[in-house]
């Protein structure tokens, strides 16, 4: 009975905590012989939040908890607040905040292996991880800690192994991971030395994710010993441990939890008598602070902030990210892929031993732009997404066109992936349907089933070369399933992306050159038309042919065609001949961008005005008069064939009657249903490109 009225008192508490801004141990009962877990993980510099789980971790202790408060790792970088100080101001707070323990991740290891140091030496509590070796462990494994009653609890470290891939060289100098066999093997002897040491808790902080071989959930079903798991790395939250776990939140006998990221939860795991609940509370929810620990956090603030601030450079015009960059080119993608290729061969030259052919960037990172004139740091940090870092890695050019044509799946739908690129060359036929050969192994990214929509014709100035390896700098995020076999190339050069900006950005190239995008790639197709409408096919056919094109990105399949713009397609089928002469018609004035095709047309009896002396040019075209002009154009020949098979025939106009008749016996016109041909129905766009298709491919016939 004690245990479940203590665990009932601190889940009260955990809701007391969102509701007051002081809750005691008279208001709340006596927790005496609870073990309070308090536990974040991938918090990645939302430095905002360790004044409330310093709050927090008071509050149960004055209810007189034993309160051990825990980092999944993933706290060294991220927001610039963090990364401003190389990861010491958040050991900073970290301190201010009680911690007593952390595991140790990518973004601790990020700045090479004296910084780490550095925030050991700095840190109050130990920085733990048993799968990370340089020989031996390069960090503590484990710390035994011992509550008022003599209860021992063990906690140690674990550290994904696929950051050895992720480390620049000099960060990564000497280092291995553990991995497979042997991860599980060092989780187990852990927990094993922490049980002979008397520990009757056993904790382990796993930097590894929840899924993929060495994650959290293939571990656990692997080793024995421990009683709790806080997982971090994937930013995985507590529901998602649910979803996972048929919603107990254990595998085997070990409960697993977890916090997400950035502070949006906070994890608190309750330990009594054998028996472990996990929960997590929004932090939003959490109304009580630590004033000492939220004036150190605003002070860190107010001085970054100031250095974000500054002036460093000057946009010539609006850089362009967001939702434009994850569907097309755009001069903020050119830009950050030209700052790229810069950064790379002026200061990371001797690392990678070789020059860089490429650089692709996925679009997704552009997350907001630029507005023209002064840029600070703010604005750029505000633009890119935080924590991506340079990186390079060696792929054949036949992998390269495999990736280009996954990333861009979704095109002209927007998608994260969609790539910006410099020193590339390439086209992407957007009406061309993504032949897909369902999903790579273990990702979400589509395999393409052939290479279709994309045609690279140059990489690095130089003719493109299936066969070639070329050395592409790519964004840290950036993991096409094409590049698998080549990962072991990468090397993570270690530079944020906003400093790779700042330094080697607009100032230090050709301002004038980004006041729009280069036109790197090219675009078949328009927003507006995907492939798997009925007129992709036929929009891409007038489009390639030339014989008409939208604008502004944009097609109107659905818009109605116009007399005017019907009679310049016909003209350009034609082969734009020269005509001389005046136009009869009045409302055709000279020098407009179709009066030579209507004087042209006239000439030819293909069109006859409206009037005597009106040509109507911006009248919509009904579709008997689509049949009707295209009719004349051939100089076609009366057909055997009727129309009495469609119900609505007699709203046929006489002129237009052979015309129908010759059109749908050949195939360039059909019925709106099987029944109707709808004569007086406006013709849009899409259904113009489809009958000039099928005309055109039956004459080729």
């Amino acid at each position: 009975m004690r245990k479940q009225r203590v665990l009932s008192l601190v889940l009260a508490l955990v809701m007391a905590l969102s509701l007051s801004l002081c809750v005691s141990a008279d208001e709340s009962g006596d927790l005496t012989g609870a073990v309070v877990v308090i536990h974040t993980g991938d918090v990645h510099g939302s430095i905002e939040g360790y004044a409330k789980v310093a709050a927090m971790k008071s509050t149960y202790e004055a209810a007189g908890a034993y309160v051990l408060l825990l980092d999944a790792g993933g706290f060294a970088s991220g927001s610039p607040y963090v990364r401003h100080s190389s990861g010491v101001s958040a050991v900073e707070l970290m301190n201010a905040a009680g911690y007593v323990a952390a595991a140790v991740g990518e973004n601790e290891l990020s700045y090479g292996q004296e910084k780490l140091q550095a925030l050991t030496d700095l840190s109050n509590f130990p920085l733990l991880s048993a799968s990370v070796m340089k020989g031996e462990p390069l960090l503590p494994t484990h710390q035994i800690f011992e509550a008022p009653d003599g209860l021992k609890i063990g906690v140690f470290g674990l550290t994904a192994p696929e950051i050895a891939h992720t480390l620049s060289p000099s960060a990564g100098e000497g280092l291995t991971f553990l991995t497979g066999s042997a991860l599980v093997r060092a989780a187990k002897n852990e927990a094993a030395a922490l049980r002979e040491a008397g520990c009757e808790l056993v904790i382990c902080l796993s930097h590894l994710g929840l899924q993929g071989d060495d994650g959290a959930l293939s571990l656990l079903r692997q080793a024995e010993g421990i009683d709790l798991m806080i997982d971090g790395h994937a930013h995985t939250t507590l529901e998602e441990v649910k979803k996972a776990t048929g919603g107990t939140c254990m595998v085997g006998e070990t409960a697993l939890t977890a916090a997400g990221s950035s502070f949006a939860e906070v994890g608190v795991a309750v330990y009594m008598d054998g028996e472990i609940v996990a929960r997590s509370l929004p932090l939003d929810t959490i109304a009580v602070s630590d004033e000492a620990v939220a004036a150190k956090a605003a002070a860190i603030t107010d001085e970054v902030d100031r250095w974000l601030g500054e002036t460093i450079d000057s946009a010539p015009a609006r850089l362009v990210g967001g939702a434009e960059a994850r569907r097309g080119e755009t001069n903020l993608g050119d830009l950050v892929c030209d700052a790229m290729l810069v950064w790379t061969e002026e200061f990371g030259g001797e690392v990678i031993g070789e020059m860089v052919d490429a650089a692709l960037l996925s679009g997704g990172v552009l997350r907001d732009s630029i507005a023209a004139g002064e840029v600070c740091y703010a604005d750029i940090a505000a633009a890119l997404t935080p924590g991506e870092t340079l990186c390079t890695i060696r792929v054949t050019g036949a992998a390269l066109m495999e990736a280009l044509e996954s990333m861009t799946a979704a095109a002209p739908k927007e998608s994260s992936s969609f790539p910006q690129t410099a020193r590339m060359d390439f086209a992407l036929n957007m009406l061309e349907p993504f032949e897909s050969a369902g999903y790579y192994p273990n990702t979400e990214q589509l395999k393409p089933a052939a290479i279709h929509r994309v045609t690279v014709t140059a990489v690095g100035y130089k003719e493109f070369d299936p066969e070639a390896i070329y050395t592409v700098a790519i964004n840290s995020s950036l993991r096409p399933a094409a590049f698998a076999p080549f990962e072991r190339s990468r090397i993570n050069l270690g530079e944020p992306l906003e400093d790779v900006l700042a330094i080697c950005g607009i100032g230090a190239l050709d301002p004038g050159s980004y006041a729009e995008s280069a036109g790197r790639m090219k675009l078949v197709g328009y927003q507006d038309v995907t492939s798997d409408k009925w007129y992709a096919s036929a929009v891409n056919y007038v489009s390639t042919t030339g014989l008409m094109q939208g604008s502004a990105g944009l097609f109107r399949p659905g818009e109605a065609m116009n007399r005017a713009m019907l009679v310049t397609v016909l003209y350009r089928m034609a082969g734009s001949p020269a005509v001389e002469g005046t136009s009869p018609f009045t409302d055709v004035p000279a020098g407009k961008w179709y009066t030579d095709a209507v004087l042209w047309a006239s000439k030819n009896g293909i069109v006859q005005g409206q009037t005597a002396d009106t040509f109507a040019p911006n009248a919509s075209i009904t579709r008997q008069q689509l049949a009707t002009f295209l009719y004349r154009y051939a100089q076609a020949k009366p057909v055997q064939s009727n129309l009495s098979a469609f119900t609505d025939a007699g709203q046929v106009s006489a002129y237009a009657a052979d015309p129908l008749a010759w059109a749908v016996e050949n195939g360039f016109v059909g019925g709106t249903t099987p029944t109707t041909l709808a004569p007086r129905d406006t013709a849009s766009r899409a259904m113009v490109a489809a009958v000039l298709m099928r005309y055109q491919q039956g004459q080729a016939e």
